[in-house]
């Protein structure tokens, strides 16, 4: 999960929230199947909220203890609200990329894709990137520096920026 809020100059700059949880299991070492579920909530891209439940599969490219790149597609409903419009349902198809590289055993390069596309129409989609550079304070706790670029090729008004990026400094706790 992911909440962004910030201000500038007494004004408010941002004001997002994201989450997924994701279940999978594996079918061989390298392969998985999955359910998940994703949320966002962006009140400068005039989403009220964004839901899509799907179920895919996921392939591990590359899996070692130094590099990690996993790559998945999945199918199933989504949900989104826009400000005084009706909620619209559609079939969404999403699909994502994640990569990872271990500069030493405390150092860590992320790197992860997203899109969530409508099935009937290709060209209506969300898509967040990041990259981060993560590093250990224990054995529990990371401290990460990340850059999140959230894209909408088709927002709901014309005076709604297609894209926004966030520069985060999070503390990560592992359970």
């Amino acid at each position: 999960g992911l909440y962004i809020r910030g201000t500038g100059n007494g004004e408010l700059t941002a004001d997002n929230a994201l989450f997924g949880a994701k279940i999978q299991r594996a079918l061989s070492d390298r392969a998985y199947f999955f359910t998940q579920v994703q949320y966002l909530r962006d009140s400068f891209k005039a989403i009220d909220y964004f839901v899509a439940p799907t179920f895919g599969f996921g392939y591990k490219v590359v899996d070692t203890e130094k590099a990690k790149l996993s790559t998945d597609v999945a199918l199933g409903p989504s949900w989104e609200k826009n400000p005084d419009l009706d909620v619209r349902t559609k079939m969404a198809v999403v699909f994502g990329q994640k990569a990872s590289y271990a500069l030493s055993k405390t150092a860590t390069l992320t790197q992860g894709f997203a899109g969530a596309v409508v099935a009937d129409d290709w060209a209506d989609g969300l898509y967040p990137f990041q990259v981060g550079v993560a590093a250990s304070l224990t054995n529990r706790t990371q401290i990460k520096f990340e850059v999140v670029d959230t894209f909408k090729n088709k927002p709901p008004t014309a005076d709604i920026k297609k894209n926004d990026v966030s520069t985060l400094v999070s503390v990560i706790y592992k359970f």
